[in-house]
């Protein structure tokens, strides 16, 4: 799967495309991306939970939050209102 790409592009568009998507398969995956060394990916990686409304995907949101990335943080808070 292209979220563990080697490369960080590949990985952060794969974030922006499975949340565009609604991937719900890409629930666990995305979670996993949070990790990701990257700000850049673990962003994007939350937006997209937030996007698929996926009640699962709530406390790692929430442990977004906490970060010391401002970013993820942001992202972490972007939760979908449908979920």
């Amino acid at each position: 799967m292209f979220l563990e790409s080697d490369n960080l592009t590949s990985r952060w568009k794969a974030a922006e495309i499975l949340g565009n998507m609604h991937a719900k398969e890409a629930l666990e995956p995305l979670i996993k991306a949070l990790l990701d060394e990257y700000v850049d990916v673990s962003w994007i990686a939350a937006k997209s939970l937030g996007k698929l409304g996926d009640k699962r995907a709530t406390l790692p949101l929430i442990d977004c939050l906490d970060s010391e990335e401002q970013w993820l943080r942001k992202g972490g808070g972007n939760r979908s209102r449908d979920a």
